[in-house]
């Protein structure tokens, strides 16, 4: 805060559609650069610490994407940089992402400080910053991997070149929010974007779903190889 004019632009949003808060931070995010800001941090700590009713972090990739593109359309981009401070940041493939659709730097502050809980209570061994270190660095290394694959040698080259082809979204998301991106399949719409992101933030219960999305669990989603070990009956 000493050194860089930093302006914190919280991803958190109330009793308005993912839509409007998205039109909210870009405006707020244009200002600011206008003002002089030379770093935007889009910042979802706040979640974990509120009070108050019941907010939603709007998803952090569709977020620096769309002020990405709002700060190159107004002519802003080179004025400033964008910072992902994401508590849903956790993999190398959530670091790529952010990377590729403009965030100059990525802070999964939730994942590290998970480290530091689990080292504290004895789960991990260790200094806490020695394996906050070694998470980061193989995030690193994992993004360094992924751009390889791709012929590319820097991160200046890699950040904001949008190498993905969108799967799922509709033409009109990927048009406004993530302009320029390769799609073949339409998909949902920002209203499913948004009726899914709160849901997934509405806590049921005190404890976290054992469901999962990648591989079959008895109370997760349902997968097509689900009885694949067992017999169907009709």
């Amino acid at each position: 805060q000493s050194k860089f004019n930093v302006k914190h632009l919280s991803t958190l949003y109330q009793d308005i559609s993912l839509e409007e808060a998205l039109n909210h931070i870009g405006e707020e995010a244009i200002q600011a650069t206008k003002e002089g800001y030379t770093i935007l941090v889009l910042d979802d700590s706040a979640l974990i610490n509120t009070t108050q009713s019941l907010h939603y972090a709007m998803p952090m990739l569709l977020a620096v994407s769309h002020i990405h593109q709002l700060l190159i359309k107004e002519d802003l981009r080179m004025s400033t940089s964008i910072v992902a401070l994401s508590g849903e940041t956790r993999e190398v493939h959530h670091v790529a992402c952010l990377l590729g659709y403009g965030a100059n730097a990525v802070i999964p502050y939730l994942a590290q400080q998970t480290i530091a809980h689990l080292t504290d209570s004895h789960h991990l061994e260790g200094l806490i910053s020695e394996n906050v270190e070694t998470y980061t660095n193989v995030l690193s290394e994992g993004v360094i991997k992924v751009m390889a694959k791709m012929g590319i040698s820097t991160v200046q080259s890699y950040q904001g070149a949008q190498i993905f082809e969108a799967v799922g979204l509709s033409d009109e998301v990927v048009e406004r929010y993530f302009t320029g991106t390769q799609t073949k399949l339409s998909g949902i719409s920002l209203e499913m974007i948004d009726k899914e992101n709160k849901s997934r933030q509405t806590p049921k219960s005190e404890y976290i779903e054992s469901g999962s999305t990648c591989q079959w669990r008895k109370q997760g989603q349902h997968h097509a190889f689900r009885y694949a070990n067992r017999q169907v009956r009709p």
